[in-house]
């Protein structure tokens, strides 16, 4: 039984859920024309957007790749820059330190 119900998950999202949407539509009552309509509607809908998603995964997906190389050495040029206005500070309170200390 188990077998069964994995290998009918195994088809994937593009059998299974239009047969899921059929069988629905049946046990709530709708005709037998209107079910199959609105499951192979989802079928078909499931198919462009794996379509779609291929598309745009292959074209998009090297652009993204150089944009967050690009992005990440920017945010390691910033982080140093950040790193070394810090340490300026720290030696111009130090100094200011110091200089109050002599003063005293």
């Amino acid at each position: 039984m188990l077998d069964m119900i994995q290998s009918f998950l195994d088809l994937g999202s593009i059998v299974v859920l239009p047969i899921l949407i059929f069988v629905f539509a049946i046990a709530l009552g709708t005709p037998v024309s209107k079910a199959i309509k609105s499951g192979l509607t989802v079928g078909i809908g499931f198919i462009g957007l794996n379509l779609v998603i291929g598309l745009l995964g292959g074209s998009l997906g090297p652009a993204a790749q150089q944009m967050v190389e690009h992005l990440a050495s920017i945010f390691t040029s910033l982080m140093l820059v950040g790193l070394l206005l810090r340490q300026s500070v720290m030696v111009l309170r130090l100094e200011v330190f110091l200089s109050q200390l002599r003063l005293a």
